[in-house]
């Protein structure tokens, strides 16, 4: 499959179509709520297997929740490969491709500034992501956020951003995709953030985001007794936390 979000291959087999959705529901890639739809697309490939397209048989709004749930901002050649299955599929796919060719593209920028040589394949099933080359800018924390919110970091555990000067739009741009994470290490020091990204991060806590953390770093930040306050009573509420670091 050619991994371009701009360029499509094209998908002549309904059957080899259906096969690749199922593999992906089985995996979790797919939401559960798709099979119904994917036994009627099943249905009409039986029924009429000379037909050229039937996923062109289901509704503009089923596409999108299906395209929806292959759209991985990682991974951008399945979702780009269903949407080409047949010619009619392009037209009311193409504001849901420019999306996803968006997201890839802020990815990307994103994994560039990462500390590894790996590919940017790698970096869905990292448990450990650092960046510390001091160049993570506000609008990198709210790609990092969409990759959260949208599960494309499934293994995630352990998030490191240290040395950049995003300061507290940074941080209140990440937590929009904190509640969807599971980390267990969470380390943003020396981002130059103050009370207002420690009272983003409180308000995360506070409702449930972060449950499996164990370890949280803010050091070399302007928190301020404000903002430890705003802190303080939500990290009550997480029985696994075993270390805290305010150094500086």
């Amino acid at each position: 499959v050619d991994g371009s979000a701009s360029e499509p291959h094209e998908y002549r087999d309904a059957e080899r179509t259906l096969t690749r959705l199922l593999d992906l529901m089985q995996r979790g890639r797919l939401p559960a709520q798709l099979l119904p739809l994917l036994d009627n697309f099943h249905a009409a490939v039986s029924a009429d297997p000379a037909s050229r397209c039937h996923l062109l048989a289901l509704s503009h709004d089923a596409l999108v929740v299906i395209f929806d749930g292959l759209a991985d901002p990682l991974e951008p050649s399945v979702a780009v490969a269903f949407s080409s299955t047949c010619k009619g599929l392009r037209t009311p796919l193409q504001a849901s491709l420019e999306v996803l060719k968006e997201r890839h593209t802020k990815a990307e920028a994103l994994w560039s500034k990462a500390s590894t040589a790996e590919s940017l394949a790698f970096m869905r099933d990292a448990d450990e992501l650092t960046w510390d080359a001091g160049d993570v800018t506000a609008d990198d924390m709210a790609t990092l956020a969409m990759l959260l919110r949208t599960r494309g970091l499934p293994k995630l555990q352990e998030i490191n951003v240290v040395g950049s000067k995003f300061g507290d739009a940074g941080v209140q741009a990440l937590c929009e995709g904190l509640a969807y994470s599971s980390l267990s290490t969470f380390s943003l020091g020396s981002n130059d953030f103050g009370t207002a990204g420690a009272e983003a991060l409180g308000a995360t806590l506070r409702s449930g985001g972060l449950p499996d953390l164990e370890v949280l770093s803010l050091g070399g930040n302007r928190i301020g007794k404000q903002g430890v306050a705003a802190l303080a009573e939500p990290l009550r509420r997480h029985p696994l936390l075993r270390k805290l670091d305010f150094e500086g």
